[in-house]
């Protein structure tokens, strides 16, 4: 049974599809001659001996499932059937939205409550910051209250990490991705639902969650800086973006770029002209989102922003229906290293076109 690995995170359900459907978290331990132990430490009255239950799990981007008996449960080890099919299909696609909001969560093998911060949910998973680095396979157990664009949500979801970050990630703490195994079904297609209306009110939520954040976090460590620098007008001007307010931001941008008095300590001047053309190209002015894209390269050939200021350069052409220039610009693009994103999406853009 080369479908189980040790210590693989499983999602015991009790009366699935039921009104009165249970889900609990549970660790595969090993096969012994006809039947699966699982690590389990729930109260036995809950568990409904020699009745059917399913389980599920994942690996590598499928859900597994099977149903079985639960033959036994003492001393926290729950024995069930060896199943004689297990079905696997693909994870459930789900929309995600960038938040950053606090939350917090306990690990099954420590005691005690942790602080952390969701940076991006969806209805099967979240990318979660925390101070303290978990590790892959890690079971947590995530208490969440939050607000999003003045929606209530609040839900209690055992979950898995599947991946962690290499390094800390602001203010010292560490990145996770990690999947939901518990939450209720009806939660699940609430968060998946409260998703599809943010994004029918406003596309450009992300992006504007991403400005505010960085905005947020300048004036955390703003430290008496000077309201006339440069980088005090360019997050003044991010602040503007993550409220929609693209006249007002496209006017700051402009400033900073054109300002003969001051240098570009810190990129501001280079960051603002990036702005600038994603301003152009969601407002549809291809020409004006081409001529910064060559100002751009006209000032800052050596930035590491270049491969995506002609990137976007190729979706103005290919806007303005210059088919010929949009395949030249990505030709340059799928060029450029290292092999990125831009560089996949360039050669996905020149089938496309040819």
């Amino acid at each position: 049974m080369s479908l189980f690995t040790e210590n693989l995170p499983m999602t015991i359900v009790i009366k699935k599809g039921m009104p009165d459907e249970k889900k609990y978290q549970g660790i595969f331990r090993q096969i012994i001659a006809s039947a699966i132990t699982i690590f389990f430490p729930v109260d036995s009255n809950v568990i409904p001996l020699n009745e059917s239950i399913h389980i599920n799990y994942y690996a590598k981007q499928y859900l597994f499932e099977f149903e079985t008996k639960i033959l036994q449960l003492e001393n926290d080890i729950l024995i069930v059937e060896k199943p004689i099919n297990v079905i696997r299909s693909r994870q459930r696609i789900s929309k995600r939205i960038k938040i950053n909001i606090p939350v917090q969560f306990t690990v099954w093998t420590k005691e005690g409550n942790y602080q952390g911060e969701i940076t991006n949910l969806s209805s099967v998973g979240c990318r979660m910051m925390s101070p303290l680095q978990l590790m892959k396979e890690e079971l947590v157990s995530i208490h969440c209250d939050l607000e999003i664009a003045g929606h209530q949500l609040q839900f209690v979801t055992q979950g898995f990490v599947v991946w962690n970050s290499a390094k800390k990630e602001g203010n010292d703490w560490f990145l996770h991705g990690i999947n939901f195994t518990t939450i209720d079904e009806d939660k699940a297609n609430y968060i998946d639902k409260l998703i599809d209306e943010i994004y029918d009110h406003n596309p450009n939520y992300n992006e504007n969650v991403s400005y505010k954040a960085e905005h947020n976090h300048f004036l955390k460590n703003i430290d008496g800086a000077d309201k006339n620098s440069l980088s005090s007008r360019y997050h003044a001007a991010l602040d503007h973006l993550s409220k929609s307010k693209y006249d007002d931001a496209e006017k700051q941008f402009n400033e900073i770029w054109r300002d003969s008095f001051s240098g570009d300590e810190g990129g501001y001047k280079e960051k603002s002209l990036l702005e600038l053309q994603k301003i152009y190209l969601r407002q549809r002015r291809y020409l004006d989102a081409i001529y910064v894209g060559l100002d751009f390269i006209k000032n800052f050939s050596r930035s590491e922003k270049l491969k995506e200021l002609i990137y976007n350069i190729a979706k103005a052409y290919e806007g303005m229906g210059n088919l010929e220039k949009a395949i030249d610009y990505f030709g340059k693009v799928e060029n450029l290293q290292p092999n990125d994103q831009f560089s996949e999406e360039a050669r996905k853009r020149i089938k496309i076109l040819t």
